[in-house]
């Protein structure tokens, strides 16, 4: 299976094979870049409702260069699209999504479930479309 058959289908589990997709294709990147992002919506969600058994730590979470979308941002996309207003903004707008992310993480650690989802449906979910937003601008721009 080539690389852009594992972009379709899904199955992007390490930065590398998408940081090697940006240098093949771009858009396809920023799609699947995308898809991935969406998935912390509800990720963060089944977490915070105790639904899910993933081990989330606030103090790894409030890193924003660790997850797909950041090392691309700090890496290749910075090389590449770094003198866009665009990813600039986006590159502000992820540091603050993540650190929401800790946020919502910690509230729910402390038992604070119900001011967990207000944060979650509220402030972050605002950032998540912002970075959604701002990758459908950069993927216009390639």
């Amino acid at each position: 299976m080539n690389i852009a058959e594992r972009f379709r289908k899904h199955t992007v589990d390490h930065a590398d094979d998408l940081l090697h997709a940006v240098a093949i294709d771009p858009s396809l990147s920023i799609d699947h870049i995308i898809a991935i992002h969406k998935a912390w919506d509800e990720r963060l969600y089944h977490y915070v409702i105790g639904s899910s058994k993933e081990d989330m730590q606030p103090e790894v979470l409030r890193t924003d260069d660790r997850c797909i979308l950041g090392t691309w941002l700090h890496g290749a996309g910075q090389r590449q699209l770094g003198s866009y207003v665009t990813f600039t903004k986006l590159l502000n707008t992820h540091r603050d999504f993540h650190h929401q992310a800790a946020e919502i993480v910690a509230l729910k650690q402390i038992g604070q479930v119900d001011k967990a989802l207000e944060l979650l449906h509220g402030k972050f979910q605002a950032l998540s479309q912002e970075i959604i937003q701002d990758l459908r601008g950069l993927r216009a721009l390639v």
